[in-house]
């Protein structure tokens, strides 16, 4: 499959997955699945998870990269944290955690600035921020320069703008206080 075939979503996307499905019914799915990119001539490449690992079309163009983690014993400590810095924030702000699952909720416009900065300046948070960062520069440098120029112009001209995070490209973040995440189209 080339990449100029694959449709592109420009809404919202939101993955149903079967609460009351058995694991003979997941197992027929993905016996399903297989043999579906079989027959779209994809081909499986297996990945451990904590490598770097480019996934590309019949031209070779990389659509997808899969980022991996930091080989950093810290990293899993790391993550846990960020996790229960969410946990709080959502015990914090009241965020209906259960709620959720069900139907988008938005923390108040009063709570969302502090919300964002106590996630910002979370030391877990940042170290994240950084390592998404850093695999886009590693993954796709050029876009990453043309990227980071362009926030760079932007925050030149509007002395009021400021990244979430000083160690990374990205200008914003999205907190998803899941388990599960959905959106509003848009």
């Amino acid at each position: 499959m080339a990449a100029q075939d694959i449709s592109v979503a420009c809404r919202a996307f939101i993955a149903k997955r079967a609460c009351n499905a058995t694991a003979a019914s997941y197992a027929e799915k993905i016996v399903a699945l297989f043999v579906l990119l079989q027959e779209l001539d994809f081909k499986l490449v297996p990945w451990d998870g904590k490598s770097g690992q480019a996934i590309v079309d019949r031209n070779d163009l990389v659509i997808v990269y899969l980022a991996g983690a930091p080989t950093d014993p810290s990293w899993a400590r790391t993550v846990g944290e960020a996790g229960q810095e969410m946990q709080d924030i959502a015990k914090e702000y009241g965020v209906p955690v259960e709620a959720s699952k069900h139907a988008p909720y938005m923390v108040g416009t009063r709570e969302l600035p502090t919300v964002s900065l106590c996630l910002s300046w979370n030391p877990a948070f940042i170290r994240l921020a950084g390592f998404a960062s850093s695999t886009f520069c590693i993954a796709a440098p050029c876009v990453f320069n043309h990227y980071n120029a362009v926030v760079s112009a932007v925050e030149a001209s509007q002395p009021g703008l400021s990244k979430l995070f000083k160690n990374s490209v990205y200008p914003t973040a999205v907190f998803n206080f899941g388990p599960k995440a959905v959106t509003f189209p848009h």
